[in-house]
């Protein structure tokens, strides 16, 4: 008889209690780490995407500066700028709006139509854009002048800008630190001017 009741003894209810704790511990912890995870990676693709976004924006505005022909106003939020292409003037102008930073483009048919500024020909084509749609520069200028000598140029008119800095910083988010890139341009025709 004792041969049988050993052939069904089973698995008392503390065993199995004991049993489902450990296994709801283990599968916490295992779940809390995959979360944990998942978030971090996606943090890091937010912060990737808000970098890459800065830079291409930099990027853009560092080239249209430096191949301005010429900068036509400046501002510590603003800057425009003609870009002569294809026998065709673009004046372009990046601006901060509601905490955004926008590009216009302004295209006349002729590199004549750009000679005056402000311009007094009809241009063939206006596009505006939001091109960094949260800026997060705060109090900190986008645009800051220097002269020939290097130094600041507080209130500049454009015959004085020899160096133009660009600084852009995307807010960072889910609590995370602001993406903050800058560069300094030298303007192609300074020592013209």
């Amino acid at each position: 008889m004792r041969r049988e009741r050993a052939a069904d003894d089973g698995y008392s209810l503390i065993e199995m209690l004991v049993v489902l704790a450990l296994v709801g511990i283990v599968g916490g912890i295992i779940s809390a780490t995959m979360i944990s995870g998942m978030r971090n990676t996606r943090q890091a693709q937010n912060r990737a995407y808000s970098a890459s976004l800065v830079q291409t924006q930099l990027e853009r505005i560092s080239r249209d500066i430096r191949v301005a022909d010429p900068i036509r106003a400046a501002s510590a939020n603003a800057i425009t700028v003609d870009v002569y292409r294809t026998n065709t003037c673009v004046r372009r102008q990046w601006s901060v709006s509601s905490g955004a930073l926008v590009s216009t483009s302004t295209t006349f048919a002729t590199w004549s139509a750009c000679a005056v500024y402000p311009a007094t020909a009809t241009p063939t084509s206006t596009v505006t854009s939001t091109v960094l749609p949260s800026l997060g520069n705060g109090s900190t200028p986008v645009f800051t002048y220097q002269n020939a000598a290097g130094a600041a140029l507080s209130a500049p008119t454009v015959s004085q800008i020899a160096v133009v800095d660009v600084t852009l910083v995307q807010s960072g988010q889910e609590n995370r630190g602001p993406v903050t890139l800058d560069t300094s341009v030298g303007v192609r025709n300074a020592t013209l001017q």
